[in-house]
């Protein structure tokens, strides 16, 4: 299994580590990083895919036998976890996987909101015949299961990064991408909330397609609010059984 050891090509090659965490092998490979990096990078896509879940207890037992990784090179590595809002304390020496609250929520959508929108309007702008046509059928194509649809999304988000022509926008939405993956992953669990955002997505690879700049940002405006509700419904549920 190879680990992608940096941050510009790991979005090329996510699709192969999401096969393999889904699996539930997160053995490393030695020498392609330093190790912290591929713990992090390791333990990181395993959240994203879905074998790490919202509020799942982590601990270092747990990791050092799924990785292979030394207790130094884990503990190093769930730092920057922390760091980057992928896990979260809840005592003096208990991790856990971090859970999205209102608050965060609600701050991850502010910045999706404001710059998605952009990418999507400089990608209709400046990408090619070719790309624009990728970019329908990563829709088109993905198939009508929550897994497909979650991998079509990823497609989507990769190809607009390597398009888009703006390094310093495409770095932030790079590292924001990884946590928007996780809230798909939860919305996807509302009845109907899967077709839901295909059309929505229909609508603005529509628009990409007829290479409208400004209906593609606007109807990527509308889908991004309309994943946001959705994903605060959630937490709201979730607060709600909490209560009872």
């Amino acid at each position: 299994m190879s680990i992608v050891p940096s941050a510009s090509r790991e979005w090329s090659e996510v699709h192969e580590q999401m096969d393999v965490y889904k699996a539930g092998d997160m053995r490393i490979e030695r020498p392609v990083s330093t190790v912290r990096e591929q713990v992090f990078q390791a333990v990181r896509a395993a959240i994203v895919s879905g074998h790490f879940l919202p509020g799942q207890r982590l601990t270092e037992k747990l990791l050092i036998d799924a990785t292979g990784a030394s207790r130094t090179s884990i503990r190093e590595a769930l730092r920057d976890l922390e760091n980057h809002h992928f896990i979260e304390r809840t005592g003096t020496n208990a991790i856990r996987v971090v859970v999205l609250d209102e608050k965060a929520l609600n701050n991850i959508f502010d910045v999706r909101s404001a710059l998605e929108p952009l990418a999507v309007e400089f990608f209709v702008a400046r990408a090619s015949d070719a790309e624009i046509a990728k970019a329908r059928s990563f829709v088109e194509h993905a198939g009508g299961s929550v897994e497909e649809r979650l991998d079509g999304a990823l497609d989507f988000d990769r190809l607009l990064l390597e398009a888009v022509g703006n390094g310093v926008l495409s770095e932030i939405l790079e590292n924001l991408h990884w946590r928007i993956h996780v809230v798909r992953r939860m919305t996807m669990s509302i009845p109907g909330r899967s077709a839901v955002a295909w059309e929505e997505m229909n609508d603005v690879t529509g628009a990409i397609s007829e290479r409208n700049g400004a209906r593609a940002r606007d109807l990527m405006r509308v889908h991004i609010e309309s994943a946001r509700a959705a994903a605060l419904s959630v937490v709201h549920a979730m607060d709600t059984a909490d209560d009872h």
